[in-house]
Formats: C-alpha cells, sequence, structure tokens
C-alpha cells in the first residue's frame, strides 16, 4: 500500500522526485491512463472472477515463465479469495475508539 502512496506523491511533486521504483506495488496509476484498463478489469472480475484472473494473471510474468506458474498463482489467489472473510461494513461497524479514561 506504501508504493500506491509514494506513487501518488510523485506525480503530485515530480520536481522533487528523482525517480520511483514500485515494489510489491503498481507501477503506474489510473489518473495516467489507465482507467480504462482497470474499470474493465473490475467489470471482467465481477461478471466471472475465475475467467478474469485466468486470462489477467498470466501478464504479470515475463514471456519465457513457466505457464504452471501462472496457473499455481491464479489457484493461489482464487483459493485465497474462497477461504477469506469477504468484507462487511456490518462487520467492522462495531470497531469504535475506545472511551477516554480521564
Amino acid at each position: 500500500m506504501g508504493a500506491t502512496f509514494a506513487l501518488e506523491a510523485a506525480l503530485g511533486a515530480p520536481e522533487q522526485v528523482a525517480g520511483v521504483v514500485s515494489i510489491n506495488g503498481p507501477g503506474y496509476w489510473p489518473s495516467q491512463g489507465m482507467a480504462g484498463a482497470l474499470h474493465s478489469l473490475c467489470a471482467a472480475l465481477a461478471a466471472d472472477r475465475p475467467a478474469a484472473l485466468a486470462e489477467w494473471i498470466p501478464r504479470w510474468f515475463a514471456p519465457a515463465a513457466d505457464p504452471a506458474l501462472a496457473e499455481q498463482t491464479v489457484q493461489q489467489v482464487l483459493n485465497q479469495a474462497c477461504s477469506s472473510t469477504s468484507f462487511s461494513p456490518k462487520a467492522t461497524s462495531t470497531t469504535r475508539a475506545r472511551p477516554s479514561t480521564d
């Protein structure tokens, strides 16, 4: 998550940044021409998550990478998504700041 904020800060003040290396974060920002692709990906994920992941994830790897690695990654993402608890606003509404002890 920090890579995203670092990238946004660099875009906001390019005169103060010599360069950005995104490690474990995006190398692009939607405001820099990727918004259409991001919206298309979100729509594809909503329509058919397994198929969208099977198409999208292999592009994370270099062309010479073993296709089995991409397939394994797709399965890991699908398994993780199925085993984790989905976000629920009701579940987070019980988290409140502790009252002051003054």
